[in-house]
This record gives C-alpha cells, sequence and structure tokens, in this order.
C-alpha cells in the first residue's frame, strides 16, 4: 500500500521554495521579492495566500518588509536597497463626485491645494481613484509611497490593510477612530446657515443630501436638524431629499420638491453642485431664485460669484484644511503614530452671502 504524502499547505510550499531560492542564491541578501500580486501570479494563488508565505518568512528573519517598497531578503546593505522617495498618495473611492468626475467638488479643491502644498515642500503627491482596496494595496506595495491621505469613505478593510502596511495616513472629509481625521465644523456650519435663513424669516427649510452613507452628509442631515430644533423650527420629512453631491442629483431633488403641496421657502443643499442643479431645475420651472425660493449651498466653489443670482455659501478655508492635513501627516512619517494621535480636527466654517437669499415681507 502507497503511504498518503502529508498534506503542505500551499501558503508554506511557496515559503519552502522562497526559502530554497535563498539559500541556492537565485534571491541574493539585499534583492527585493517579487510583489504579492507578483507571487500570485508565479504560483496560482490568492493574495491571502501569498501574504501568509511572506509573513511567514519574515517570523524567521529571512526577509525584510519595508512599508511602501516591498520585501527584501535579510542580510543585504541598506544602501542596495531602493529608497522611498518623496511620494505621497491622494486617494478616494471612485464615484460621481470623485476629482474626475467633478472637477469643481471641495474633493478637488483639497487635491489642488494638497499638491502645491506637497510641491512648494519637496514632496509629489499622485491621485488614485479606487474601486474597491485592491488597486489601492497594489499601489502601496509596488511603489514608494511614503504616505496616504484618504479622502471621504472607505471600507473598512482598506483602512485595516493600510494599518497592516504601516503606511502613515490621514484622513479627509470623513471619520474613523483608528487615524486621524480632519473635519469640518459640520455642527458650527449648519448652526449659522438655520440662523441666516431664520434671520430672514424663512421658516419651511428643506434639504438637500449628498451620499446619505457618507460621514460628512450623515453629520449635515444632524446637525441641521438640531439647528431647526434649537431655532423653534419644525423637521419636515417630506423637506428631505437625496442628491448624491452631483448636478443631477440636485436637479432631480428639485424636481421631487417642487411637486411637494407645500413648497418650502428656502433650501439647504450639502453641496454647491446640488445647489447650483436646484436653482438650474427650479429656473426652468419657472420658480426664480430668491423671489419665490432662497438656495444655500456648501463649498463656495469658485463659478458660485458667477450665477444669476450668486450662490450664498457655507465654507471651510481649504488652504488651511490642506495645511493642517500635510503637516499631521509628515508628522507620522518623520516620528511614527501613537494612539493618542488618532483624533479629529474640527475646521471652522463661515457663511459667504450672496444674492439667492432673500428675505421675507
Amino acid at each position: 500500500m502507497n503511504e498518503r504524502k502529508p498534506f503542505v499547505p500551499k501558503y508554506r510550499q511557496i515559503a519552502d521554495d522562497l526559502r530554497r531560492r535563498i539559500a541556492q542564491g537565485e534571491l541574493r541578501a539585499g534583492q527585493r521579492l517579487e510583489t504579492e500580486r507578483e507571487l500570485c501570479l508565479r504560483y496560482g494563488v490568492e493574495r491571502v495566500t501569498a501574504r501568509r508565505a511572506l509573513a511567514l518568512l519574515q517570523d524567521e528573519a529571512l526577509i525584510d518588509k519595508r512599508a511602501g517598497v516591498g520585501s527584501f531578503v535579510a542580510g543585504g546593505a541598506q544602501e542596495e536597497r531602493p529608497r522611498a522617495s518623496r511620494s505621497l498618495l491622494f486617494a478616494m473611492r471612485q464615484n460621481d463626485n470623485d476629482i474626475r468626475h467633478n472637477t469643481t467638488s471641495c474633493n478637488t479643491k483639497l487635491f489642488f491645494a494638497l499638491e502645491g502644498i506637497c510641491r512648494r515642500n519637496g514632496w509629489l503627491l499622485s491621485y488614485l481613484a479606487t474601486d474597491d482596496g485592491t488597486s489601492l494595496t497594489d499601489v502601496l506595495e509596488e511603489h514608494a509611497v511614503q504616505g496616504v491621505f484618504l479622502v471621504s469613505s472607505y471600507q473598512d478593510q482598506v483602512i485595516s490593510e493600510l494599518l497592516r502596511l504601516g503606511i502613515p495616513a490621514v484622513m479627509l472629509n470623513h471619520v474613523d477612530p483608528r487615524l486621524l481625521s480632519v473635519m469640518p465644523d459640520n455642527q458650527g456650519m449648519l448652526r449659522q446657515v438655520v440662523a441666516h435663513l431664520a434671520g430672514e424669516g424663512h421658516r419651511r427649510i428643506a434639504y438637500i443630501d449628498g451620499m446619505p452613507d457618507s460621514c460628512n452628509a450623515k453629520e449635515r442631515w444632524e446637525a441641521f436638524r438640531t439647528a431647526l430644533f434649537l431655532r423653534g423650527l419644525p423637521v419636515d420629512p417630506s423637506l428631505y431629499f437625496v442628491g448624491n453631491w452631483t448636478y443631477e442629483g440636485g436637479r432631480e431633488a428639485a424636481r421631487q420638491l417642487l411637486g411637494n403641496p407645500e413648497r418650502p421657502t428656502a433650501v439647504f443643499a450639502a453641496s454647491d453642485m446640488m445647489a447650483v442643479g436646484a436653482m438650474e431645475e427650479f429656473r426652468r420651472q419657472g420658480v426664480p431664485v430668491p423671489d419665490e425660493i432662497s438656495v444655500v449651498g456648501y463649498d463656495d466653489l469658485d463659478l458660485d460669484p458667477l450665477l444669476s443670482p450668486p450662490l450664498t455659501s457655507a465654507t471651510v478655508d481649504f488652504g488651511h484644511m490642506s495645511e493642517i492635513a500635510f503637516e499631521r501627516l509628515i508628522d507620522r512619517i518623520d516620528h511614527g503614530e501613537r494612539p493618542q494621535d488618532r483624533y479629529v480636527v474640527r475646521m471652522p466654517a463661515h457663511l459667504v452671502r450672496r444674492g439667492s437669499v432673500r428675505r421675507l415681507t
């Protein structure tokens, strides 16, 4: 009877083969190993299997993993290994509001502000729109990226992977307890917006939301309801609409709003692009702004003063917001991250008043 061979997990087979290649000199001390993706292609396995093989070799001190650069055979001189470049990454999920699809969004303003700051300080900033965590992980492992600005919402496993790789990161326009986050003061912003509209005599105020699952959208909607309550104004669920941060979403929300039997006298849109879409739909349906309905947005985009009427908008100092995010990220690159550094920086908001709001008689 033939003896049955003991089962050897695939990740151990890969580790054994890499160990053999190191022992026979095929992989020399200080030489960079293939990336996880290349190992997957070589051995016909999933990433998790290749990753476990590398982790086993790292535990045996046969390889040395360097965040953002790759894995190297242990024992080589430091100068034989490629040095990490002064490169940072601006990464956000690909959707209708990323900076390729929405070139006038607040995230676009943040990117260009950060790009200028990075350039002045000798850093390269690259942009990546991801569908999921795979492409982000590939970039981090195959390029010498030293730090990441994670913008807006990200799936939990993406952040977990980033932390596993040990690459410093700062979150922008989203809050995650594992990272330092830089956010607008949404509570303060909506208090100013509602105070301005209430001061002009408006009591029935509609709300156009962004993507409801995003952190900013959740915070602004909650802040709006709180501000209405503190002013003694009603919160009417029939005046809540979703615009998904886009121009077309704002137009569709406006169409629904105009179908309400009791129209509001004012509307706040949680982004200027939605506000612009709403204003265009009001114009097309013969509802003049601000004579019949007042409109307030958020972002203070460059086009706001050029609209007819010019758009009243709440905003934060995006340049200052970018400076803070850059300084915090570089500090983490230089000195490492401590648990006490995981907090939220709130950027103060202010209201830019223009002609899209009128006083009720």
